[in-house]
């Protein structure tokens, strides 16, 4: 894991403080200094959260990068499937089944955190007692279909441009994901008999 020093953020503050201290009359000085030094102390205590969370810290794997954004030391990553620029992940975490992803840089393996901001469904609906998701990582052309369903029934899952869908199942829950790179204007997946038209989804 790689952590940059976040402390030039506290010190550019710092300075700045100074600078502006600098520019005021002697009277006033002493008012601003600690206004500075508040201000500088809330900065460093508000932005590392943030900051280095989502910009800073790198790791090895996906695996590790998705455990600290679940704050777990150990996490049960059920299925794991990569992309060009991403990996998309899904755990078994307190009964429920959870999702992440983690995106690769020349640095290593970054957080992806769950929001808009980071990422888009751009397909959620169900197909009977089937779950169908796609997810798009913003800022590439990585896509990821997900098809679940609460059955121990096999699933014959397939789609028009050849993706390798990887399955993971346990007593009553079974799970198909597949990587598509950059989603064509006619997108299909194939769910048994059934068709799933993506090609008006596409972000």
């Amino acid at each position: 894991m790689i952590i940059r020093n976040g402390g030039f953020i506290f010190l550019a503050v710092i300075l700045m403080g100074f600078f502006l201290i600098a520019k005021i009359k002697p009277k006033k000085i002493k008012a601003c200094s600690v206004f500075v030094i508040i201000i500088s102390l809330l900065i460093s205590f508000l932005i590392p959260p943030f900051a280095i969370k989502k910009e800073i810290m790198t790791f090895d794997d996906p695996e590790s990068a998705l455990m600290y954004y679940e704050k777990k030391d150990d996490l049960n990553v059920v299925a794991k499937v990569y992309g060009k620029e991403s990996c998309m992940m899904r755990f078994y975490e307190a009964r429920t089944y959870g999702f992440g992803f983690s995106k690769q840089t020349d640095e290593g393996w970054k957080l992806v955190p769950l929001h808009f901001s980071s990422y888009k469904t751009i397909y959620n609906e169900n197909l009977g007692a089937k779950s169908i998701v796609v997810y798009h990582i913003k800022g590439t052309q990585d896509y990821y279909v997900n098809i679940s369903a609460f059955s121990s029934d096999e699933i014959v899952v397939t789609d028009n441009n050849g993706t390798v869908f990887h399955t993971y199942s346990d007593d009553n829950f079974i799970l198909y994901m597949g990587y598509v790179h950059n989603l064509g204007d006619e997108y299909k997946i194939f769910v048994g008999d059934e068709t799933v038209d993506l090609s008006h989804e596409k972000t």
